[in-house]
């Protein structure tokens, strides 16, 4: 199996009915009524029915998409025939839900706890006097620096969410935002999109919320985590008691480093991302941080088969100057590549690779893997393309990635 890490979906995420197929597995059904004998009301039956408006409300939101997210997380780890994650991360909300897969808080303290922090922000600051908005098409310095240049004594904003290449949240208050847009237009962004948000989230503005969170962090068992969490305003990771708590504190107010997250993880030899929980946000911003991580998201029985089906292929990556791009291959199969003279693919540029080349890159991975290598046949086509087939074992599923 790869080596792979868990991310876990922020607020955002959520819609009524999210998770509804998964609910026939028992593992996910359980882990909802856990969260409902909690928090002392029917969170399953908001999650499934709704209204949207008792959803989205911050305090009701948080512990649904941490419960979705734990529940799709125990049904990885039931499935996985205890193959572990190498670590795990989560964007904003979604270091919570991390935190429980790490063991280091339990899951109905966390639930209880994500409630608290959803009434802590709310409470911040007064309605309609916070707001954030996404930049794209600026690096990340000219947005900080936008924020400097356009902000002002109590009324500021700052860079809230670094989440991919090109995509920077900004957060603060209601006119420094606009002021910002207009900046940020006038500087050659592409789009300035306000997102419909009660709070500015991670931005100073949320002082008063962190202090709460920090008196009720105090009043929890907390301990060392069980496999790496990567915090979001370190974007590496963390262990230690102490070290965990700091950086929930310091999340309320500071930036979530996503993009650096991805790529430490990325170097730290995670060859795979596995969005675990509602929606596929994270999935989409990790495909544009890094093309050659193999992604996936789980949020259904589904999902959960094609994932650990991925987990457990080959990942072949074949120079883009001798083939169009990679392909996953199941490791007992069969390999088939068709292979253009320089100029002549459809629609593509050029690609040339020897056959031999090929075989001695297949018959590699065989070997590595204690495969018994079987055969390699390679023939001309009237099209002028080279087809070459690889076989190894029995039968296995191919398909382009």
């Amino acid at each position: 199996m790869k080596s792979f890490a868990v991310v876990f979906p922020g607020q955002g995420s959520q819609s009524v009915g999210m998770l509804e197929s998964f609910m026939s597995n028992k593992i996910v059904a359980q882990t909802f009524e856990e969260a409902n004998e909690a928090l002392g009301y029917d969170l399953k039956k908001i999650v499934l029915t709704g209204p949207d408006t008792e959803l989205n409300k911050t305090e009701i939101t948080q512990p649904a998409i941490l419960t979705a997210s734990v529940a799709a997380w125990r049904a990885l780890m039931a499935a996985a025939g205890g193959d572990q994650p190498k670590a795990c991360a989560g964007h904003s909300l979604g270091e919570y839900t991390a935190l429980v897969a790490a063991e280091a808080i339990s899951f109905a303290d966390a639930v209880r706890l994500v409630r608290l922090r959803g009434q802590a922000m709310q409470e911040a600051v007064p309605a309609g006097t916070g707001a954030m908005m996404a930049v794209l098409g600026l690096d990340d310095d000219a947005v900080v620096g936008g924020c400097a240049d356009v902000s002002k004594e109590g009324d500021a904003v700052w860079s809230a969410n670094f989440n991919t290449p090109g995509q920077v949240v900004i957060s603060g208050s209601k006119d420094a935002v606009a002021r910002a847009g207009e900046y940020f237009a006038e500087k050659g962004a592409r789009r300035c999109v306000a997102l419909p948000v009660s709070v500015p989230s991670h931005c100073p503005m949320m002082q008063p919320a962190a202090d709460k969170l920090a008196a009720a962090l105090a009043d929890i068992e907390l301990c060392d985590a069980s496999i790496p969490v990567y915090a979001n305003v370190l974007a590496r990771p963390v262990v230690a008691q102490g070290e965990i708590i700091d950086c929930l504190v310091k999340q309320l107010v500071g930036s979530v480093r996503w993009v650096e997250t991805v790529q430490n993880m990325k170097a730290d030899g995670i060859e795979a991302l596995i969005e675990v929980g509602p929606g596929k946000v994270l999935t989409g911003l990790n495909r544009k941080i890094d093309k050659t991580l193999v992604t996936g998201n789980i949020a259904s029985d589904e999902e959960l088969a094609k994932v650990l089906e991925s987990l457990n292929a080959w990942l072949i990556w074949l120079p883009s100057r001798h083939y169009p791009g990679p392909v996953m291959a199941g490791r007992d199969g069969q390999l088939q590549l068709t292979v253009w003279p320089e100029g002549r693919q459809p629609g593509k540029p050029g690609h040339v690779m020897a056959h031999e080349a090929l075989s001695c890159t297949v018959q590699r991975l065989c070997a590595d893997a204690g495969l018994l290598w079987f055969k390699a046949d390679c023939r001309r086509r009237a099209d002028t393309s080279t087809q070459s087939t690889f076989s190894w074992s029995n039968t296995g599923l191919i398909h382009e990635f």
